[in-house]
C-alpha cells in the first residue's frame, strides 16, 4: 500500500477522534486506535484552527452582504465553511492549536517548528465583520504558543520559530503570543502515550499572507519533519478596515 501523505493522516486523525469519541481540544493520550491506524509514525499530528467566532477576527469579502445578518448567530462549523468558500478571511491574526503525539515505544525529540510565507498580496477587500455576541472568557488548556509577524519575513523562506523568537521585528507578535501561552520552548521530548501542545498564531498589519509551518523531529535514527497547515491547504489571515 502506498504510504499516506502528512495531510491525508491528519485527516484520518480527526475520523480516528470521531470514531473513538476524543475532543481534539482535549490533547488527550493517544489511543490503542491511533496507533493502529498509523503503526509505522513515530508520531501523530492534530492540527486545529481557531475558528470560534468568540475569539477570531473577520472580514466580510466583497460579494457577501446577504451573510452579514448570519455572523452574529453562526456557530464555529458555519465560520469554517464560510472562510473555505472565501467568503470570510481572518482579520489580522490566525491562530492554530497544534498536537503532537507520540506513537512509539521510543521517545521522540520535537526539535523545532519552521514558519513558510507562501504568498502576499494587498489586503482583502471587505467590511470587518463586528464581534457583538455574548462570549465566556477564554478557556484555553495549551501552556505554550508562539506568535508570527508574518509581515517580516520574505516569501517563500522557511525560518526557524527559535530564530524568530530573537527577532527584534517580532516583539508585537510576541506579545500577542502570551495571550494564548507562554513562549514555546524547544526541544521537547515526547514518549509513548504522551503529547504536546501549542498555539501557532501569524500576525500581519498590512498584508493578506497565506502559510504554514513544519515540524522537525528526531526519532532515534533519523530527522523528520511534517506539514502543519489548515486542512491540507495554507492558513490564510489579511489585514484591512480597522
Amino acid at each position: 500500500m502506498a504510504a499516506l501523505g502528512v495531510e491525508r493522516k491528519m485527516t484520518l486523525v480527526g475520523l480516528v477522534i470521531a470514531a473513538v469519541g476524543i475532543a481534539p481540544v482535549l490533547a488527550g493520550p493517544v489511543s490503542a486506535a491511533w496507533k493502529a491506524a498509523f503503526p509505522d509514525d513515530a508520531v501523530v499530528l492534530d492540527t486545529a484552527q481557531e475558528n470560534d467566532p468568540c475569539f477570531s477576527d473577520w472580514i466580510l469579502r466583497r460579494g457577501n452582504a446577504a451573510l452579514e445578518s448570519k455572523l452574529e448567530s453562526g456557530d464555529e462549523r458555519q465560520f469554517t465553511r464560510w472562510e473555505r468558500e472565501g467568503r470570510i478571511v481572518h482579520w489580522q491574526s490566525v491562530a492554530a492549536q497544534v498536537t503532537v503525539h507520540g506513537n512509539t515505544s521510543k521517545a521522540v525529540q520535537i526539535r523545532d517548528v519552521t514558519i513558510t510565507v507562501t504568498d502576499r498580496k494587498g489586503p482583502a477587500a471587505g467590511k470587518k465583520a463586528v464581534r457583538q455576541r455574548g462570549c465566556g472568557g477564554g478557556n484555553f488548556m495549551v501552556p505554550e504558543a508562539i506568535a508570527v509577524n508574518l509581515d517580516a519575513i520574505a516569501v517563500g523562506r522557511s525560518v526557524s520559530v527559535l530564530r524568530l523568537q530573537n527577532s527584534p521585528r517580532q516583539e508585537e507578535a510576541a506579545r500577542t503570543g502570551t495571550l494564548y501561552g507562554v513562549p514555546i520552548r524547544l526541544p521537547k521530548t515526547v514518549t509513548e502515550d504522551d503529547f504536546y501542545s501549542f498555539f501557532l498564531i501569524g500576525t500581519t498589519e498590512r498584508a493578506d499572507c497565506s502559510w504554514r509551518a513544519e515540524i522537525t523531529w528526531w526519532d532515534g535514527k533519523e530527522t523528520r519533519t511534517a506539514r502543519v497547515d489548515n486542512n491540507g491547504t495554507p492558513f490564510r489571515v489579511s489585514s484591512g478596515p480597522a
